[in-house]
């Protein structure tokens, strides 16, 4: 099954299945974004640097009206590692963040609205060399955000995360000539910061639609 597909049946589920999802307010959350980099080696020990580059992505939020909420996220980042110190060649890399879990929105009928999340999934790695390696680790991401919303239906919101992936002890995620399949990180876990801006689109019930006589839900 597609990894959207996936995505969206875990979101079905977990909200208690389609007609209690189109009961419910969901959010999607088109951004752009800026992630930031490391540094990494090839089989030789040699440097590369997995640079900071401009992401894009889509978040799907879902208020059951309860608590907590549902969040999901996918985050991709088109970049490259290039040598440093050396003459090599440059290989592009594909970083993409499938995530889902938790969050809690503050202050919901206010037109300001900080939230936090905390979302477990995988992130997939893979490089353009032809027949390149591409890997999938599992990760967990911390988000914080403030959304503005001058209109009902409509905002403005603004993130800041941390992708925080599993490397496995370092395995190698792609492939570079003439080294082989040996790109890979330095330790067990990647920590990979993003500030991200998206517009946010309300589908079903507001909370002006929920508010009742006495001011509750």
């Amino acid at each position: 099954m597609p990894r959207m597909q996936a995505l969206l049946l875990v979101l079905v589920l977990g909200s208690g299945g389609a007609r209690q999802l189109r009961a419910q307010t969901i959010e999607l959350q088109p951004f752009v974004g800026y992630q930031g980099g490391k540094d990494v080696s090839d089989a030789t020990g040699r440097p590369y640097d997995l640079r900071s580059h401009a992401s894009f992505g889509l978040g799907i939020g879902i208020d059951l009206h309860h608590p907590v909420e549902i969040q999901a996220l996918v985050s991709r980042q088109p970049t490259e590692a290039r040598p440093k110190g050396f003459s090599g060649p440059t290989v592009g890399v594909e970083i993409t963040h499938w995530m889902i879990g938790p969050a809690k929105t503050l202050r919901r009928r206010s037109r300001l609205r900080p939230s936090g999340a905390a979302l477990i999934g995988f992130s997939h790695f893979a490089t353009d060399e032809p027949g390149g390696l591409s890997v999938d680790w599992l990760s967990a991401a911390a988000d914080a955000g403030l959304a503005y919303f001058p209109w009902s239906h409509l905002g403005l919101r603004v993130d800041v995360r941390g992708f925080f992936v599993f490397t496995n002890g370092g395995s190698p995620f792609g492939c570079i000539a003439p080294v082989g399949c040996a790109l890979k990180f330095t330790g067990d876990v990647f920590i990979q910061p993003e500030a991200a801006v998206s517009a946010v689109f309300v589908f079903g019930r507001t909370g002006a639609a929920l508010r009742s006589p006495n001011g509750r839900r």
